[in-house]
């Protein structure tokens, strides 16, 4: 997801999971003023997470201005080994490449669905 805290005034933002057996679990947190920039973040929730809650807490007056966007939760399958690769024999000096794009995500496992929540073009619904 992507965030937004702005102003001399700001409080904090969380992620928490709701676990069974041990029940609700900071798992992500910041506080204060992060300037004018969106930011981006990724947490990671346990396996056993049943919910999940974003607590945005502003601060004491108008000079706390808090916002998320592109909210999204997937399960991916876990990456499977690769094999042990041969040497390679010593490869002539080159000019730099450019940039590689961005690797694909990794796959979904069986049954799950990708659920990506863009403020701009939808609500999640």
């Amino acid at each position: 997801f992507f965030y937004h805290m702005y102003g001399s005034h700001m409080g904090s933002l969380s992620v928490q999971a709701y676990i069974n057996e041990t029940g609700w679990s900071t798992l992500w947190s910041t506080t204060g003023n992060k300037g004018t920039d969106w930011l981006d973040a990724a947490v990671v929730l346990p396996a056993s997470t049943t919910q999940v809650r974003l607590n945005g807490r502003t601060g004491s007056d108008y000079e706390s201005d808090m916002a998320l966007d592109d909210v999204s939760f997937s399960q991916f399958a876990p990456p499977s080994p690769l094999p042990p690769s041969p040497p390679s024999p010593p490869s002539p000096p080159q000019l730099p490449s450019p940039p590689s794009p961005p690797p694909p995500s990794p796959p979904l496992l069986p049954g799950m669905v990708q659920l990506g929540c863009d403020f701009e073009v939808d609500t999640c619904a």
